[in-house]
């Protein structure tokens, strides 16, 4: 509205002046064509001349002002949609903003109600391995453990029953140590003695370690099985036999786990065994080593003369037949007597012919 007011004001002051130059024109046109007097101001406004001109000026102006007015709207128009625009943009950023924050929060909520969950579990965890491991120590099992003196051949026998009975409990460690001394007697109870300066932890690790580097090492318990199952008396009854057999097995089990059952196949170690079985069976074992020599065209191997020995042993067992085995047993005894009498009878000749 202000430049409308200062556009009619700029009207009024061009129409005065405009009025003022043509007053002078007029009158130097009249003065210089008849000689007349001067006119006078109100003569020349009321001339149609001068009216068109300036309901011309007044169109013109009015055209302008009308523009003006139309670009104002306009751009009033255009700033309005822009600050609508802008205020939408920014609800739709708060909007946006709030969600994320609303988001964020759900997440905390649940991790927080998730880690309250996780500490409620740990403890009651903590509290079922609490009472657990007192019932367990209140029920340690007694006595079931054989104690272990040193024995080489018993050593894995010992440490399996203990690992299977007292190490998987939920028992504190230094309990474990205890229970690990005290079934320990001669040289193992001497080996542990070092065991008790540090913490449980490292004490009952180290009494593992010094315990299977003593007495689990495989190279010595491999010939400690060779050297009792090549060396033991001669078998002479069924029960000898089936102790025998007993122990043929339990070797040929611990050289297989610990990969050395080479060491027992030898032909001089499986002579030795054949050995100490009685008569009948060696001249048995001779007619089912050659059986596999001729059909298979290789050596026997060792589980051929341990099966053998087993089947044996079941035979001499049988509770209704068993005793026809203890009956050709003593007559092979017999023969065996007489002839190692006739072997010496004939040295005895042979030195008096000497």
């Amino acid at each position: 509205m202000d430049q409308v007011m200062t556009s009619k004001e700029g009207l009024h002051n061009w129409i005065t002046q405009h009025e003022t130059e043509e007053e002078e024109e007029s009158e130097q046109a009249r003065e210089s064509v008849n000689g007349s007097g001067p006119h006078t101001a109100e003569s020349d406004q009321d001339s149609p001349i001068y009216t068109d001109k300036v309901n011309t000026h007044l169109e013109a102006e009015n055209n302008a002002i009308e523009e003006r007015i139309m670009e104002l709207s306009t751009k009033q128009k255009l700033e309005l949609r822009n600050s609508k625009l802008t205020l939408q943009k920014k609800q739709q950023f708060s909007d946006l903003k709030k969600a994320k924050l609303e988001s964020k929060l759900m997440l905390e909520r649940k991790r927080h109600h998730m880690m309250e969950e996780y500490a409620l579990n740990q403890v009651l965890n903590m509290s079922r391995v609490q009472q657990q491991s007192i019932l367990e120590s209140i029920h340690v099992p007694r006595g079931e453990l054989q104690l272990f003196s040193g024995d080489e051949l018993k050593y894995w026998p010992f440490i399996k029953s203990f690992k299977y009975i007292i190490d998987c409990l939920s028992l504190p460690v230094a309990q474990k140590l205890a229970s690990l001394q005290k079934y320990c007697r001669g040289r193992a109870a001497l080996t542990l003695k070092s065991t008790s300066y540090k913490s449980p932890e490292k004490d009952y690790k180290r009494a593992l370690e010094i315990l299977e580097e003593r007495f689990g090492n495989p190279y010595n318990i491999t010939c400690e099985w060779v050297r009792k199952v090549t060396s033991r008396p001669e078998v002479k009854r069924a029960a000898d036999l089936r102790e025998y057999t007993d122990e043929l097995s339990c070797c040929l089990e611990s050289l297989k786990k610990m990969k050395s059952l080479y060491h027992l196949g030898s032909g001089d170690n499986m002579l030795k065994i054949v050995k100490k079985l009685p008569f009948y069976l060696q001249t048995r074992w001779i007619k089912t080593n050659h059986e596999i020599r001729s059909r298979y065209k290789r050596s026997a191997e060792i589980t051929e003369p341990v099966k053998f020995i087993n089947d044996a042993a079941d035979e001499a067992s049988d509770p209704v037949f068993g005793s026809l085995v203890s009956r050709d047993q003593k007559r092979d005894k017999g023969r065996c007597s007489d002839l190692s009498l006739f072997n010496c009878s004939i040295g005895q000749l042979q030195g008096k012919v000497l």
